[in-house]
C-alpha cells in the first residue's frame, strides 16, 4: 500500500512553486490513481473541507491539497497520512491529552514502530478508550431508571387504562402498566458500546481487536446498539452515579466525530481505517485553556448572545467569541480573542473580529493563530473605525513544553509571560 505522507494546510504537487524533485512522493503520484469505489469517500473529505483530490489533465497525476485536518484517509490502493504542520505527531497527542485531559497512554517509539507513524493518532485513542472500558467493566456499569409500558401479571407503577379495557376484552389476565425499572440500557453505556464497534473499524491492531470484542460482548444482551451522533452526548447530565463516564464520553466524543464521515464501506474490507480530528476545536479548547489557567485576568470563553435579528420572522442570529478576557471585577470585558487554525487571516476574518471589537464598544481584537515556520505578527488598522486588528502566533510546541514543567512557580510564571506576550 503506497503511503503518501501530507503535511497540513499543504498543496502536493504544488501548483506554481518549484518543488524538490528528490522528494519521494514525486515518484509515489505516478504509482497511485483513484479506484471508482475511492469516489464517494473523496467526494466527501472534499465537502469537509478536509482533503481535496484533483487529477492533472495533462499527465492524469493526482494533486493534493489539505487543510486543518489531522489524520489518514485509506483509499482503494494508497493511503494519505495529513500530520501536524507545527510538529510531529507525537506533540499532537500531548495537545489533545492536555486539552480534554484523557489520561492518553503515551507509546514508545517501539510501538509506534509497531503501529505504524501514520496510525499512531487514532491507535493510542482506541487503545486508551479499550483500557478505561476495561477498567468500567470491573467497577460495574452504570444503571438507570428507564420508563417501561408493558403487560405485567401484578399491577407495577401506573395503571393505562385504554390498554388495560383491550386486555379485559380479550381475555388476558394481565396488567397494562407504565413503570420504571433499573437498567443498562442507558445513553452512557450505548454511547460506549457503539463507540466500541467503531474502534473495532478503526484499528489495525489484531490484539487490541481481540480485546474490544470482548468487551462488546460484555455488553450484548444488556444495552442496545444505537445510532449516535455528537447532539446525544449533550443529553447527558453528570451527578455523582455517573461521573466516572466523563473521560470515557470525551474519547468517545473523539471517536464519533472523527468517524462521522467514514462509515461507507463494508465492515471486512480495510478502507474503513480512515479518522481525522478537527485541529480548529482543539487549538481553539487549548488557547483558552491556557488564558483561564494561567492568565491574571479571568477568561470565559464562547459568549453567545442574539446580536442580529431578522426583519420580517424575527429570527435570532448569535455572534459568538471565542474568548473573552475580564478586568478583575469579572464584569468589564478588557480583550476579545478570535482563535484561527490556519497561516493567514482573510478578509471575512478581520471583519468578523472587527464587528466583535465595534459590537463590545473596544478598539481593538486579537487573531491568535498557531506560529508556523513563516508566521509573522501583524496588525490592521480600519482608519475610518479606528479598530485595530492584532495578529499574534502562539508556538504550540513552546506551550507544551511549559506545561510539561514540574516546578509549578516557574512553569505558572514563564506560561503568564507567554500569554503576556501574546497580548503585547
Amino acid at each position: 500500500m503506497t503511503l503518501i505522507s501530507l503535511k497540513e494546510y499543504e498543496t502536493f504537487p504544488p501548483r506554481k512553486k518549484k518543488y524538490d524533485s528528490q522528494d519521494e512522493r514525486v515518484e509515489k503520484l505516478k504509482q497511485i490513481s483513484l479506484d471508482p469505489q475511492d469516489i464517494k469517500l473523496q467526494e466527501e473529505l472534499q465537502s469537509r473541507e478536509i482533503l481535496t483530490i484533483n487529477s492533472n489533465p495533462y499527465n492524469n497525476e493526482l494533486q493534493f491539497t489539505t487543510q486543518s485536518h489531522v489524520g489518514v484517509a485509506q483509499f482503494s490502493n494508497f493511503t494519505v497520512a495529513i500530520t501536524p504542520k507545527f510538529s510531529e505527531i507525537g506533540k499532537l497527542v500531548e495537545l489533545i491529552d492536555y486539552v480534554y485531559d484523557l489520561d492518553l497512554e503515551i507509546f514508545t517509539d517501539s510501538e509506534i514502530e509497531f503501529e505504524g507513524e501514520q496510525n499512531i493518532l487514532s491507535e493510542i485513542i482506541i487503545s486508551t478508550f479499550v483500557k478505561k472500558c476495561q477498567k468500567l467493566i470491573r467497577q460495574g456499569l452504570f444503571k438507570s431508571y428507564i420508563l417501561r409500558q408493558d403487560d405485567v401479571p401484578f399491577l407495577r407503577g401506573k395503571l393505562l387504562m385504554p390498554q388495560q379495557i383491550l386486555n379485559q376484552a380479550k381475555i388476558k389476565l394481565q396488567f397494562a402498566c407504565e413503570f420504571d425499572e433499573l437498567e443498562y440500557d442507558n445513553l452512557e453505556n450505548q454511547i460506549i458500546l457503539y463507540c466500541l464497534k467503531q474502534s473495532y473499524k478503526i484499528t489495525i491492531n489484531q490484539e487490541r481487536k481481540s480485546q474490544i470484542r470482548k468487551l462488546i460482548q460484555n455488553f450484548s444482551g444488556m444495552v442496545s446498539l444505537k445510532e449516535i451522533s455528537l447532539d446525544d452526548f449533550k443529553k447527558i447530565n453528570y451527578n455523582q452515579m455517573n461521573h466516572h463516564y466523563r473521560k470515557i464520553h470525551e474519547l468517545s466524543k473523539l471517536i464519533v466525530n472523527s468517524m462521522q464521515i467514514f462509515d461507507f464501506y463494508k465492515q471486512n474490507t480495510r478502507f474503513v481505517n480512515s479518522f481525522f480530528v478537527n485541529m480548529n476545536n482543539i487549538f481553539e479548547k487549548f488557547v483558552f485553556k491556557l488564558f483561564y489557567e494561567f492568565y491574571e485576568y479571568p477568561a470565559k470563553e464562547q459568549q453567545h448572545y442574539p446580536s442580529w435579528m431578522t426583519e420580517k420572522k424575527g429570527r435570532k442570529i448569535d455572534t459568538i467569541t471565542d474568548i473573552l478576557i475580564y478586568e478583575k471585577n469579572r464584569s468589564d470585558v478588557r480583550t476579545i480573542i478570535d482563535t484561527k487554525y490556519k497561516p493567514e487571516l482573510t478578509d471575512n476574518d478581520r471583519y468578523q473580529l472587527a464587528f466583535y471589537a465595534h459590537d463590545y464598544k473596544k478598539q481593538e481584537a486579537y487573531a491568535i493563530l498557531p506560529e508556523f515556520t513563516d508566521s509573522e505578527s501583524d496588525a490592521f488598522i480600519a482608519t475610518r473605525q479606528d479598530v485595530e486588528i492584532k495578529i499574534r502566533h502562539l508556538n504550540i510546541d513552546k506551550a507544551l513544553g511549559l506545561i510539561s514543567l514540574r516546578n509549578t512557580r516557574e512553569r505558572n510564571q514563564k506560561i503568564q509571560e507567554m500569554l503576556d506576550e501574546l497580548l503585547n
